[in-house]
């Protein structure tokens, strides 16, 4: 805090939101394989921290708001079966924050016009020249 290091203890009340997904096999089928699953997420919540475990008053109080990728590894069981949480690495929930890519937006039909209507004369320009 103002450009200090502190320790301490971090409590949080936050809230995850899922965006559902449609599971397709991403071990290509084969059995005993493990695969990832992905889904984006949004996180909302406070955080706040303390010098002792439950300490009072807090030297800390933040809202945070993020977004970022959900994942978790899953073996293929075979049968369209998979198992999460198995033995190893990669076990249970990883979340890696940051921005979450979107596809370019559509263009609007207005504005496929006026680039159209933009471009229509210099089409016809240069075909008189020709």
């Amino acid at each position: 805090m103002n450009g200090v290091t502190t320790n301490g203890y971090l409590r949080g009340d936050l809230q995850l939101s899922f965006t559902p997904f449609v599971a397709s096999d991403p071990t290509g089928g084969v059995t005993g394989a493990v695969g990832q699953f992905e889904t984006p997420f949004a996180m909302s919540g406070v955080l706040t921290l303390f010098e002792q475990p439950f300490g009072l008053p807090p030297l800390l109080t933040q809202d945070i708001t993020t977004t970022g990728i959900a994942s978790f590894d899953a073996k293929n069981i075979g049968g369209g079966g998979f198992v999460a949480g198995f033995e190893g690495p990669g076990v249970g929930l990883r979340l890696t924050f940051g921005p979450v890519s979107n596809p370019p937006p559509t263009p609007e039909p207005a504005s496929l016009l006026l680039i159209a209507t933009g471009v229509a004369p210099l089409v016809m320009r240069r075909r008189r020249h020709e």
